[in-house]
């Protein structure tokens, strides 16, 4: 063969000791294997075999004639290291150069710059050799053994290097590593470093950190967003006294103290003065137990000054009382089948769980007779628990959830929820019935192991449909250009009425203490409270009634100087943890103060039953209509039947609801009070003295018991209009339309207004919570709900006015522009359109 054609050599152990000179004639050369020969020397004309990129050599077969005088002069810089030959610094195309062992005190200041992988270990360097940070090309570089005390600042300019290995020097600063992002592995063993830079969280591509036998008695809380990069940590013979609770989010770390072959895998933790957490925890195969022991500690030595508020929301039999009950009880307390322990308006109770995390758990009614109070109980400082039965979830879709989501993103931009699937049970008993049915011809224990990666099955199937769905329904959401939801990562499916150790109900439990003391997400449950507040809040509690204005309250504080800014923080902090209701995001509420919660909540319970109809019985049935409410059996019959056909109940029947509940009249008729403030009912006040014929006129109408349209009532509702403005001209009409732009209207939003605009008439007429003619102040109004339909995708409301007196006109407009106004401060996530014709017209238009 040619010379010039000559690839590879193979010349190990050939006994040479050294290269010809014709060498150089071997232009084509890219490997030279000379292992196994005692070579004294190289020939300079290997520097122009431009095409050579691999020299395997024994380099220490060059410092074997290094006596003992001069490597101790070597060792103490008397002298510089000339014995490797220097034409291998200056082989332009080397890939790889071991000088490990070599007795080198000193480089070129030239070095080949197409190296790829330099060892320099066990050498005399003093100092980090300059010349190394030139090879830009460097993925491995070790510098083991050596003895300097830095690393220099130029290091950073190694962008390509991957592997960093500097054990048993005396480096005590290493903060140019953070620079070198591409580093997938660090050495630095046996050092003595007492910190690490504050930045090393940039080297994301990090998977192996060693650093045994430093004087680390910290870490950076930067390490801990490497996340689930970094599978190695080697922290062994350091000066740690804890681990940080942050590295609980170093998933990589899967293992603890155990090797993968020759080399350590996972955390290292042995021989650190470590106390927090105790040895006993520590030292384990398994650091999830480390992570999951620090994290209670976490949570039970976290400052907890104020509870945090969960707000359960859902259809009804949805299981959220279930649900409250089993986190508050500890144990399954499902409501009764006949529907008793059903949510009445809203129910407050408060939670510590076992880490001594406090709670205050709201429960909304999910039945619709509650429905305009929904948006009025969410708190932009709670955590809305949306819960949904997920066999309702298998059978009709999203919307059992999608309604819920559209209800915050209307009322409550930005808020916090989290998404609970109850029931679980449904679906673990249905496919273990289905796999036994399958396998009744195998054994009880193979039976058993099918039903249940049958149920897991399920279970997953279930999980990946309700992700699926709710991916489309934020992005319908944003399309909608609603604003963001703060969703909770994870989906919970539990059973209510299943043992309180299964596994995903553990993990709601876990997040919602994690939720609670997160200074970041939940800042306001970290501020502390005044002891002034609770002697001032007692008094409050004290006071008669069911609210309090605000008038008062005001003086009242500040008699107790609490004053301003302190006042609305109390009444905040104390409304946050369930003592008071202080609706203030509403108009007509703010001024009020609930201050007896649970006694409010128990007269709407009794006022609004969810079925009127089990209540109102036959006469002779319940003693209570005779004697409480003082009615014959013809009287009574009068008044049941115009609660059950037209919505409307008397004052006897209103006494006989609440009985044995604060039946006096004064608590009667602040209760009533509520009910129309709260927009669930229109009221109308008893007379002060008894009068004959109290069974037929009504002081409470609830829109939700007014009986369905019927088919021909848009036509009714049409010719009542014509004939009670008959007598209005045509200028003294005028119409209004409030829409959300493309969107739908809040719910309940046309009782709301019925509710709203009652104190402000003079008559009425309705027609279930759909239409309503009364006389507003000599204008007669005319008021419609309109669904969306494919033509125009905008539901709200529509309006005519009619007024003799164009003043009058005007006023009626003006009350309604400003209702409307005070719907879109209530619900900031809904972009209002006005349309309007007639009286008022220029003021109005879009908006």
């Amino acid at each position: 063969m040619k010379l010039e054609r000559l690839v590879h050599l193979n010349a190990t152990q050939t006994g040479i000791k050294t290269l010809p000179e014709e060498i150089v004639c071997c232009d084509a050369l890219e490997s030279l294997l000379l292992f196994g020969n005692p070579i004294d020397s190289l020939p300079d004309s290997l520097r122009e075999l431009n095409r050579l990129h691999t020299l395997h050599i024994n380099y220490r077969v060059f410092a074997s004639g290094v006596d003992a005088e001069t490597d101790g002069m070597l060792q103490r810089q008397q002298l510089t290291s000339e014995h490797i030959p220097s034409v291998v610094f200056h082989i332009p195309q080397l890939l790889e150069m071991d000088l490990e062992a070599c007795k080198v005190n000193a480089l070129p200041r030239s070095l080949t710059r197409s190296l790829v992988e330099l060892n320099i270990a066990a050498n005399y360097f003093p100092a980090f050799p300059e010349a190394v940070c030139s090879l830009h090309q460097l993925t491995l570089l070790d510098v083991s053994r050596n003895g300097f005390k830095t690393l220099p600042p130029a290091l950073k300019d190694l962008r390509s290097l991957r592997v960093l290995l500097a054990r048993h020097n005396q480096l005590t600063f290493v903060d140019s590593l953070a620079d070198l992002t591409e580093l997938k592995r660090i050495d630095l063993g046996f050092n003595c470093i007492a910190k690490l830079p504050d930045n090393i969280g940039q080297l994301t591509k990090l998977t192996a950190l060693l650093l045994p036998g430093n004087r680390l008695d910290a870490l950076p809380k930067s390490l801990c967003s490497l996340g689930d990069q970094l599978q190695t940590l080697d922290l062994t013979g350091n000066r740690l006294t804890s681990i940080p609770p942050e590295m609980a989010g170093l998933a990589g770390l899967d293992r603890a103290h155990q090797f993968s072959g020759l080399f350590k895998r996972g955390l290292w933790l042995h021989k650190n003065p470590i106390d927090k957490p105790p040895a006993k925890v520590w030292n384990t195969w398994d650091p999830a137990k480390i992570w999951a022991h620090m994290e209670r500690m976490a949570i039970q030595n976290a400052p907890k000054l104020r509870p945090c508020k969960l707000v359960f929301l859902g259809d009804l039999g949805s299981g959220k009382t279930s649900l409250a009950r089993l986190l508050r009880l500890g144990h399954a307390a499902p409501t009764k089948s006949d529907g008793s322990g059903l949510t009445r308006g809203f129910q407050l109770s408060s939670w510590r769980s076992e880490n001594r995390c406090p709670f205050v758990l709201l429960e909304a009614g999910g039945h619709p007779i509650y429905a305009p109070l929904l948006a009025k109980l969410l708190d932009p400082k709670a955590l809305h628990c949306v819960v949904f039965d997920i066999a309702e979830y298998q059978q009709i879709g999203f919307d059992v959830v999608s309604r819920w989501l559209r209800l915050l993103a209307a009322h409550l931009p930005g808020a916090r929820v989290q998404l609970i699937g109850t029931k679980l049970d449904t679906i673990s008993m249905a496919t273990e019935t289905s796999a036994n049915e399958i396998l009744a011809e195998v054994s009880e224990v193979e039976a058993a192991l099918a039903a249940e990666s049958t149920a897991e099955a399920a279970v997953q199937r279930l999980r990946d449909s309700l992700d699926e769905d709710l991916a489309r329904c934020l992005e319908q959401l944003r399309a909608d250009s609603n604003p963001e939801l703060r969703l909770q990562p994870r989906i919970h499916l539990v059973s209510a009425v299943g043992p309180p150790a299964q596994p995903d109900l553990l993990t709601l439990r876990d997040d919602l203490e994690r939720l609670s003391t997160n200074r970041e997400a939940m800042p306001h449950l970290q501020k502390y409270v005044p002891t002034n507040w609770q002697p001032f809040m007692e008094q409050v509690k004290q006071q008669d009634g069911l609210y309090i204005e605000w008038d008062w309250l005001v003086e009242f504080a500040d008699q107790r100087n609490i004053r301003d800014a302190q006042l609305i923080d109390c009444l905040e902090f104390y409304h946050e943890s369930g003592q008071l209701l202080w609706l203030r995001r509403h108009r007509r509420l703010r001024n009020f103060v609930l201050h007896r919660p649970d006694k409010l909540a128990d007269f709407l319970g009794r006022l609004l039953p969810v079925s009127l109809a089990d209540f109102l019985v036959d006469y002779n049935e319940n003693a209570l209509f005779r004697a409480c409410g003082r009615m014959s059996a013809a009287e009574y019959e009068e008044a049941r039947e115009a609660a059950l056909s037209r919505g409307q109940l008397s004052w006897p029947l209103v006494r006989c609801l609440a009985f044995g509940r604060g039946g006096q009249r004064q608590a009667l008729v602040e209760a009533l009070h509520c009910l129309e403030l709260l927009e669930l009912a229109c009221c109308t006040m008893p007379p002060q003295v008894p009068q004959p014929g109290l069974h037929s006129r009504p002081v409470l109408t609830v829109p939700h018991l007014m009986p369905e349209p019927l088919p021909d009532s848009e036509d009714d509702f049409a010719a009542t209009w014509r004939s009670v403005s008959a007598g209005c001209p045509q200028t003294g009409r005028a119409s209004l339309r409030a829409c959300p732009a493309g969107r739908p209207a809040p719910p309940a939003l046309f009782a709301c207004l019925s509710a709203a605009i009652h104190s402000a008439i003079s008559w009425r007429i309705d027609w279930r919570q759909s239409r309503l003619i009364c006389e507003l102040d000599h204008c007669l109004l005319a008021a419609v709900e309109v669904d969306g339909d494919e033509a125009d995708l905008s539901s709200g409301l529509d309006f005519e006015l009619a007024s003799q007196s164009a003043v009058k006109l005007q006023s009626g407009f003006d009350w309604l522009a400003d209702y409307v106004d005070g719907v879109r401060e209530f619900a900031p996530g809904i972009e209002w359109r006005f349309e309007s014709s007639g009286a008022g017209a220029t003021e109005s238009g879009a908006s």
